[in-house]
């Protein structure tokens, strides 16, 4: 399974629909400013810069919100601690990754995953469950538990610990021109 966001099916619809908006307007505003072929070149001109200002600075705010929290960092941290490990493909990995970054994983890295909660986890180890539960599932790995609970996990169960939720996340590296480019619109 892997996450895919359907909206990306129309997207060309959604250009086609801007670009028949900005040629009305160009339309509109020449008719209204009665001006001839070089003042619609103008008017042109205008309302495309206008409008890729306003797609940059949404871009600027959506990368922004994006890593304004660590869940994507986390996520990218993952992928590389799952990519060091030779994980067979019949190989399941039990994950506890807030909202869908499991999806981000399980696509990146194309490994199977089943999300099991920590409250799940630690049912199932008071009840002596834990091992029979990943057998169901074919469970062989896990991945994003806290450290007590990962402790807990392998005396109880005979799986592999891949990383805790404490690993270490790194900032990616900005180009000098891509953090000028950002910052230049604001």
């Amino acid at each position: 399974m892997g996450a895919r966001n359907h909206l990306m099916d129309f997207n060309w619809v959604i250009a086609l629909v801007v670009a028949l908006g900005l040629l009305s307007l160009i339309n509109i505003l020449s008719q209204y400013f009665q001006v001839k072929n070089k003042g619609r070149t103008i008017i042109g001109v205008l309302l495309i810069l206008l409008v890729l200002y306003n797609l940059v600075l949404s871009g600027h705010v959506l990368w922004g919100r994006v890593y304004d929290n660590d869940e994507y960092l986390m996520a990218e941290a993952y992928i590389q601690e799952i990519n060091k490990l030779e994980i067979n493909d019949g190989d399941v990995i039990a994950v506890s990754i807030p909202g869908t970054q499991w999806e981000k994983l399980n696509y990146q890295t194309d490994k199977s995953m089943v999300v099991f909660a920590p409250k799940t986890l630690k049912k199932l180890i008071e009840e002596s469950k834990v091992q029979f539960a990943f057998d169901q599932f074919n469970v062989q790995y896990i991945l994003g538990y806290s450290p007590e609970l990962t402790e807990e996990i392998l005396s109880s169960s005979q799986v592999q610990n891949i990383a805790s939720n404490d690993i270490e996340v790194s900032l990616p590296e900005t180009s000098q021109t891509k953090s000028w480019f950002m910052n230049l619109i604001r």
